[in-house]
């Protein structure tokens, strides 16, 4: 004689029920990419949204002794503006230039505002020797070397 009450109650009571951990992982899975696409997309706009054309680390200058009269003798200093935000403006770049005693030269004002190429030029007068070089873009030091002229 079967016992089909007590079958179906024992597979009603001991029998593994998996179908519902697919649809728990999925879910689960579905919040984890979201979450994922959320942080990739905020990083990705604060991350570009901040960048402007006020940034002094942005901007890239070279200091440079140049022979501006043709006598094979390096008599100039050369300040260029290599790289960086175009637009910047004069009054946002601060050049300094201390001849080998340590007293400022004077530098020529730059163009009003500065795109890649740019340059201004120098000839101090002081005599041979090093030149200390600093330039600064919205307070932050770009350049701070010293380079010999033959004067």
């Amino acid at each position: 004689m079967k016992h089909t009450h007590t079958n179906t109650l024992y597979n009603r009571l001991f029998r593994r029920r998996d179908d519902a951990v697919s649809p728990v992982i999925g879910t689960i899975l579905m919040v984890a990419v979201t979450v994922l696409l959320g942080v990739a997309v905020y990083a990705a706009v604060n991350g570009f949204g901040s960048r402007g054309t006020s940034e002094g680390a942005d901007a890239s200058f070279r200091a440079s002794a140049v022979d501006a009269n043709g006598n094979l003798r390096m008599d100039t200093l050369k300040i260029t503006y290599i790289q960086g935000p175009g637009g910047i403006a004069n009054a946002d770049i601060v050049i300094r230039i201390n001849d080998p005693a340590g007293n400022p030269v004077a530098v020529p004002a730059g163009p009003a505002t500065w795109v890649a190429g740019d340059s201004v030029s120098i000839t101090p007068g002081g005599g041979a020797g090093s030149y200390a070089v600093s330039v600064a873009v919205n307070g932050k030091t770009v350049i701070d070397t010293s380079i010999r002229l033959d004067e």
